[in-house]
């Protein structure tokens, strides 16, 4: 059985059952080590959040994961979806939680590296209010048009850009998210402008893009693939170090002529502030057995994303270096915190 908890912006919970692409299960059973003894004996769950929507690329790979950790982690564990405010909802909920291991982020970028170079007012800091576990791995983001603009590559964009000034709008998965900051970085990046469209999630505003509401997004590589094989939209670039073998003819941005549009998305695991050491090395040696497990490794390949290992330890250096990272890209981009 799969169930799946999604909170609104404002807090209202509503009970859902969805299948999981990949055959990924939302609700997986086991036990976890808590403080002396075993954690989640009290309620039997284990929740894993997700600042993003259903559908999205984020949560299919929560999804994903929470099939491994049924063998590891053993309580129930329910994937709790809470959307908004580019995915920072979710980071506070889970900075808020107990530190018995009963709740755990799967966290992307958005939430943990951006959100700090676009809120004024961050309610957290992703350095000092959570306790990194490890890193899920490196995402291919792919940049992505309606179907009919008269552009099929990215020079081609940039010169009708440049000639419709004040005329294109760009969609996002939210507010302050990655793939808003990616499409106004690209914008500033080439000399023009575009109207932000933000969605609840990644799968909406896809959707969207299909319908032809908007021009263009970047976001999660997995995510928009099957739109772009139906032909449904048009794929300019990917960043990434290299080329997809899904989209081998489709080139990065450096190839595109474009270097400056670098640094890949990347997703996480962590928990509470002052979670124990015991609870954190059994949620990385849960992490550690599904990143081996041959079925995880072929679908996250498939979905153009690279798994990555590191110790919680240089996890939480990289978060840091990804902090400073990004808002450097927003002062570069004169990105306005909201």
């Amino acid at each position: 059985m799969i169930r799946s908890h999604t909170h609104t912006q404002r807090g209202a919970r509503r009970l859902s059952r969805r299948s999981v692409i990949a055959g990924g299960a939302a609700v997986v059973s086991g036990m976890l080590l808590g403080p002396g003894r075993g954690i989640a004996q009290q309620s039997g769950t284990v929740r894993l959040v997700v600042g993003f929507a259903p559908g999205g690329g984020v949560d299919t790979a929560a999804r994903l994961f929470a099939q491994s950790f049924q063998s590891s982690l053993s309580p129930t564990v329910i994937i709790e979806n809470r959307p908004g405010a580019g995915s920072t909802l979710g980071v506070k909920a889970v900075v808020d939680a107990p530190p018995d291991g009963s709740v755990a982020l799967f966290a992307s970028s958005s939430g943990i590296a951006v959100a700090p170079a676009i809120y004024k007012n961050l309610s957290y800091d992703p350095r000092k209010d959570l306790t990194p576990v490890g890193p899920i791995g490196f995402n291919t983001s792919v940049m992505v048009v309606r179907n009919d603009l008269p552009a099929k590559t990215l020079q081609e964009y940039i010169a009708y850009a440049k000639a419709n000034p004040d005329k294109l709008t760009f969609g996002s998965s939210g507010v302050g998210g990655g793939p808003h900051l990616q499409g106004s970085r690209l914008m500033a990046l080439i000399g023009a402008k575009a109207t932000h469209v933000p969605y609840r999630g990644g799968a909406m505003a896809l959707n969207d893009l299909v319908a032809k509401r908007f021009d263009f997004m970047i976001d999660f590589f997995g995510l928009c693939l099957p739109q772009i094989k139906a032909g449904n939209v048009r794929a300019l670039a990917v960043i990434a170090r290299r080329r997809t073998s899904q989209l081998p003819d489709v080139p990065t941005f450096q190839e595109a002529g474009l270097p400056a549009m670098q640094g890949s998305s990347w997703d996480g695991i962590f928990l509470p502030p002052r979670t124990p050491q015991p609870i954190v090395a059994r949620w990385a040696a849960a992490l550690t057995k599904a990143k081996a497990d041959p079925s995880i490794i072929q679908k996250v390949g498939a979905n153009g994303s690279e798994l990555v290992t590191m110790t919680s330890d240089e996890f939480k250096a990289f978060v840091a270096s990804e902090v400073d990272r990004w808002r450097q890209i927003a002062a570069a981009a004169k990105i306005e915190k909201i």
